[in-house]
């Protein structure tokens, strides 16, 4: 009994001994808490109901949220960028006497794959890996250059043939300078002043206007001819065909090269021009409708056939967005960029030069057409003309030079370049300007290295061109820029895109038509 007694005991003085260390263990507790808060509101020297927030002017936002003893560090936005680090949040003890420290995770690169002049690079911090692929060049060709199989960048020049036949295809549309003017018959005569040759066809589509003034081809109506012997033969006639449309042309190519098989093929566009802004062509018997670019280049990339030349006898057609439009489908184009007059090109002379010489290389025969034109147009009109020799060879070269340019340029350049286009002389101003400016002049007023590097391009692009005395103001080549006609450029910009200029490249001229 004396037992039980002893050991009840002992068990109540050791929970009294229990309950003591605690309740001196809780009042310590409370006096550190009040102590640390105490400290800290004296610290901040403010109070807040949520949280309190400290700058250390690390990059990063301190928080210590209220009843707690850690602080949160979390990333906050800077000036400045630090390569191959991501945010993290970090947690520490408020007692610490010793600066933290910061550790940032590295971040997962973003790889760019490599190119023919570029090794692969993280497009975050720019770590490369590897080394370039390199060119990997063709064989030229008398289509091509020698290409590079990945990137398409071209070295040298395209073989030339050994022209022993030619045949010149001239798609005529009349429109009014026929049905007004007997413009089209003008230049039919000129073609038939030229000297007989076997190795020389000359094909003629007619059709786009109310009233032929000669007595070969029919009103209302689309024909096809040969030019021979002093004299047109009708071949075909095609009853409701539309001038403008991409078949029409397209069926004219494959009738004419599949009939008429030679070693070099030339086309000659004939009609009025009006520029990349609206195109080539005038069917007077389609409400005066017109080609665009994308629709010339459908149909003569779904020809399949290679031009040695285009020729485009209309106005306003030398500009670079022409030239990019059929960079694929021959290998030199001919064009004015400013109005061209109304008897347009001269073709007794140089068609007598082909039939001697059928071997007469590309650009002296190019050369040859430009000169009779303006020596011709300047005694029989009395007009200032311009045409130019352009090597579609170098066009994209062209192109992605001023695209780099017009990529470079940020909101706050928008308007200085833009006044640059302002002062700039447009062409066809005769008729209410069409939007195009020389390109060449307007990149001499843009200080910057990509300006020299789009000059260089185009001079290199343009091989030859000649213009009247007058004409100070035309060196070759233009470009568009939607100026004087915002109505016009949704229409220009989505054609221009569909003959293959990116979107990014018209974001200068989005941010001034809004």
């Amino acid at each position: 009994m004396k037992f039980e007694k002893n050991k009840i005991l002992g068990i109540i003085i050791i929970l009294l001994i229990v309950i003591s260390v605690g309740f001196k263990s809780s009042e310590k507790k409370k006096n550190v808490d009040n102590s640390y808060t105490a400290n800290y509101d004296q610290n901040q020297n403010k109070e807040k109901n949520d949280s309190v927030d400290v700058d250390n002017g690390s990059g990063y936002e301190a928080t210590q949220a209220p009843d707690t003893q850690y602080v949160v560090i979390t990333a906050v936005p800077t000036t400045s960028f630090v390569p191959n680090v991501s945010a993290e949040i970090i947690s520490f003890d408020p007692q610490m006497t010793q600066e933290p420290t910061y550790t940032a995770a590295p971040h997962v690169h973003n790889w760019v794959s490599a190119t023919c002049t570029n090794p692969m690079y993280c497009s975050i911090c720019g770590e490369t890996q590897g080394e370039a692929l390199g060119h990997e060049w063709s064989e030229a060709n008398y289509d091509s250059p020698s290409t590079c199989l990945r990137c398409g960048l071209t070295k040298g020049e395209a073989l030339e043939k050994e022209y022993k036949s030619n045949t010149i295809l001239i798609y005529m549309i009349g429109s009014d300078l026929e049905s007004i003017q007997g413009r089209a018959t003008t230049d039919i005569n000129e073609m038939l002043a030229a000297n007989n040759c076997a190795t020389t066809n000359i094909l003629i589509q007619s059709g786009g206007t109310k009233n032929w003034k000669n007595v070969w081809m029919t009103d209302g109506t689309t024909q096809r001819f040969t030019v021979s012997e002093n004299e047109l033969q009708v071949k075909q006639t095609l009853e409701g065909n539309n001038m403008t449309e991409a078949s029409s042309l397209e069926n004219f190519i494959r009738w004419g090269t599949a009939n008429y098989p030679a070693d070099r093929y030339i086309l000659i566009l004939w009609d009025h021009g009006e520029g990349t802004m609206r195109g080539f062509g005038r069917d007077e018997l389609n409400g005066n409708k017109t080609m665009r670019l994308s629709v010339i280049q459908s149909a003569i990339d779904n020809s399949s056939v290679k031009f040695e030349m285009v020729v485009f006898d209309a106005c306003l057609m030398a500009t670079l967005e022409t030239a990019y439009a059929l960079r694929s489908n021959a290998k030199y184009m001919i064009a004015s960029e400013e109005l061209l007059p109304a008897c347009g090109l001269y073709y007794t002379s140089w068609l007598n030069t082909l039939k001697k010489n059928p071997a007469i290389g590309n650009e002296p025969l190019a050369k040859m057409i430009v000169d009779f034109s303006v020596v011709h147009a300047g005694v029989e009109a009395n007009n200032a003309t311009t045409l130019s020799v352009i090597k579609l060879g170098k066009i994209t070269e062209v192109y992605n030079e001023l695209n780099a340019v017009m990529l470079g340029i940020n909101e706050d350049e928008t308007m200085g370049f833009w006044q640059n286009i302002v002062k700039a002389k447009v062409f066809g101003s005769a008729d209410g300007g069409y939007d195009q400016f020389d390109l060449i002049k307007v990149m001499e007023t843009v200080d910057s290295d990509a300006a020299e590097n789009v000059i260089k391009a185009a001079k290199e692009a343009v091989v030859y061109s000649r213009n009247s005395t007058s004409v100070t103001y035309a060196s070759g080549i233009a470009f568009y820029a939607p100026r004087d006609h915002g109505d016009q450029y949704a229409a220009v910009r989505e054609d221009v895109i569909g003959c293959g200029y990116s979107e990014e490249y018209f974001r200068v001229y989005d941010r001034i038509i809004g």
